[in-house]
């Protein structure tokens, strides 16, 4: 008979360093969206047994790619730790700090006593990120937007839960970033009007949607018009003209700014040209940038 004896404990240590690699962030070491889920399932069913709540907060740090683009991945990446080390200690051992991804933190709170016991970890999550952060020779200073989904009554499981505290996320950035807002159904209206309006963004200078009315400006003493100012408008198909604060927002949020921007300026300076070329006095036109 021959025996074979084999160390099982570097390969345990493999294993089992693996499954930590597979479950946690590589830059922040946070819990992922992978354990997320999981803590969150098992935290659910504990709150569903003990009749309590839990909130969970969906966090996104306002501009980030500004900084990114700006002063490099590098800064940006200390700057998400930085940002990682005050949320985990803004709340309880208890607490679960998972990062979801580029700027995009999600933060278990369970349990909780009442939901104003989500606003105040809010709060002090946003008084913890204002202050500068010094990464290499820069002092950053960010603000940060919050969405509140609240456990049962926002989602009994934890795709809905995190889905809705999204929501409320984007409702933060629509009410001027640098705030928190509690998750409402209405909500869920908004966010597939600005999804609707997001998707027909990505091809509407393509598809030549875009068109500009020039507004007159006046002298009034002398009735003459002494220049325009050029106003961008969206016809939508199936939606008819959409004015720019419904879309100028989302625009911004999207990165599709930039192209329309020069869209606009190009198409100003054309039509100016087909006016001199039309043998009309020069018309100055103002442009909104």
């Amino acid at each position: 008979a021959v025996m074979v004896f084999h160390d099982v404990t570097q390969t345990r240590a493999m294993s089992q360093r693996l499954s930590y690699l597979a479950h946690h962030d590589y830059l922040t070491d946070l819990p992922n969206r992978l354990l997320l889920n999981d803590r969150l399932a098992q935290a659910m069913a504990a709150a569903h047994r003990q009749q309590q709540q839990l909130a969970v907060l969906f966090v996104d740090v306002d501009r980030f790619k500004h900084i990114n683009d700006s002063l490099s991945h590098v800064i940006g990446d200390q700057l998400l730790l930085s940002v990682a080390g005050r949320l985990v200690a803004s709340v309880r051992n208890s607490d679960t700090v998972s990062r979801q991804g580029g700027d995009e933190f999600v933060i278990l709170l369970s349990p909780i006593a009442q939901a104003e016991d989500a606003a105040l970890s809010a709060n002090k999550i946003l008084t913890a990120l204002a202050m500068p952060h010094h990464v290499k020779e820069h002092d950053l200073q960010i603000t940060v937007s919050m969405g509140i989904g609240i456990y049962p009554e926002d989602g009994t499981d934890a795709e809905t839960l995190v889905k809705n505290a999204d929501i409320a996320m984007l409702n933060a950035k629509d009410n001027g970033r640098n705030n928190y807002q509690f998750f409402k159904p209405d909500m869920n209206e908004h966010a597939l009007e600005r999804q609707s309006l997001e998707s027909g963004l990505r091809h509407a200078l393509d598809r030549r949607e875009f068109m500009l009315h020039y507004q007159p400006k006046m002298n009034l003493q002398t009735e003459a018009i002494t220049g325009a100012e050029a106003l961008i408008r969206w016809r939508q198909p199936g939606r008819g003209l959409v004015l720019p604060e419904k879309f100028i927002p989302v625009a911004e949020r999207c990165g599709y700014i930039v192209p329309i921007g020069q869209w606009v300026l190009r198409e100003a300076c054309r039509q100016t040209q087909s006016w001199l070329d039309a043998d009309l006095a020069p018309l100055p036109v103002a442009i909104n940038i």
